[in-house]
């Protein structure tokens, strides 16, 4: 999504549009910052004060933790039923083509009843006081506030594949519109039901950072970057070389600034951390040689920052900002996402 042409296009001149999300995956908090970057407004965090009360908090404190709980079991293998409890809670459906929709979820009937047991009611109100349409980028918070009788809400899909919570018990009756970040996510939707008038398909989020503009010209410059990175030897280039540089501009030499950088990013949850070891083992050749460069994404989880570096030591590794190995973690999430996307414009390899 180009958020400085998305955000217009979503606020239709209706009114500024309040930015809404919830602390359940880096995903869905990335996708908030950057709209509202783009829309010069804060992010409004529905699942903590004061858009949320204390009943609201400690649901969304427990499901939290609940979620982060069971995923980090899973990925540590130390725990058999853990996989098994999760893949069972998050598994969806194969895509029906044809046929009735699917029917409401277990979870989209349990999320009705915490609604009228006053879950987005906060954020109902902040609405009302707003007047605005809404821009959420959880499933619950589109869902309730079409339920709480807000006329003008927008839910930004972050998903490529989306489990029937997504979408609302009667899509039909529903007044949510989505924003798909691509094909494959439109389909699963009118598959539960939504109307294709309601979907438009817009990619995700990417924060004015990394675009530069309408014109995309910060993104055309790290693009042409990362293409000399990783062709040093200017093989690519040989062959459409023309073609690039008449969509990006001029590219650097061959190999550009240093060689390839790729960066491995642990979730909110703090799962798979423990990849980061054997990562570590299998890269340690090549990054002391020079020919690769590798960042470990921690977020905000100091924990998992501190084991990187214990064992980047004991692989002879030593982390430093700038250099071959570098580590990043902030302690909250605003600081780790500027931090992530300024890591992001210099990064050839996402993991």
């Amino acid at each position: 999504m180009k958020p400085e042409r998305g955000t217009d296009t979503i606020r239709g001149g209706i009114g500024t549009p309040l930015v809404a999300a919830v602390d359940m995956g880096y995903g869905h908090l990335r996708a908030a910052f950057a709209l509202a970057a783009a829309a010069g407004v804060p992010v409004v965090e529905a699942d903590r004060a004061p858009a949320a009360g204390l009943l609201e908090r400690a649901v969304w404190r427990g499901t939290r933790g609940a979620y982060g709980l069971l995923s980090r079991a899973a990925g540590s293998g130390r725990v058999p039923f853990a996989r098994r409890m999760l893949d069972g809670a998050t598994r969806i459906a194969p895509l029906r083509r044809g046929g009735p929709p699917a029917p409401p979820s277990g979870e989209t009937r349990f999320l009705a009843l915490l609604g009228r047991a006053g879950l987005g009611s906060g954020l109902a109100r902040r609405l009302r006081e707003s007047g605005g349409p809404l821009l959420a980028t959880f499933y619950a918070q589109a869902i309730l506030a079409d339920a709480a009788g807000h006329g003008d809400v927008w839910c930004v899909v972050t998903d490529a594949d989306i489990h029937r919570v997504w979408v609302a018990s009667d899509p039909a009756g529903n007044g949510v519109r989505y924003c798909a970040p691509c094909a494959n996510t439109a389909r699963r939707l009118r598959a539960y039901g939504v109307p294709g008038e309601r979907i438009r398909v817009t990619g995700f989020p990417l924060p004015p950072s990394l675009l530069g503009g309408p014109d995309l010209g910060v993104l055309r410059r790290n693009l042409a970057a990362r293409l000399a990175r990783l062709d040093p030897e200017g093989a690519f280039r040989a062959r459409r070389g023309a073609e690039v540089e008449a969509a990006l501009g001029p590219l650097p030499p061959p190999g550009g600034d240093g060689p390839p950088r790729v960066a491995f990013c642990v979730g909110g949850s703090g799962a798979q951390a423990g990849l980061g070891r054997a990562i570590l083992a299998a890269f340690r050749d090549p990054l002391l040689r020079g020919e690769l460069r590798l960042t470990l994404v921690a977020g905000v989880h100091r924990g998992v920052a501190d084991a990187f570096r214990r064992w980047a030591r004991e692989e002879g590794l030593e982390p430093r900002p700038g250099g071959g190995l570098e580590i990043l973690a902030a302690d909250g999430f605003a600081a780790y996402e500027a931090s992530f996307n300024a890591a992001l414009a210099s990064t050839d390899v996402l993991w």
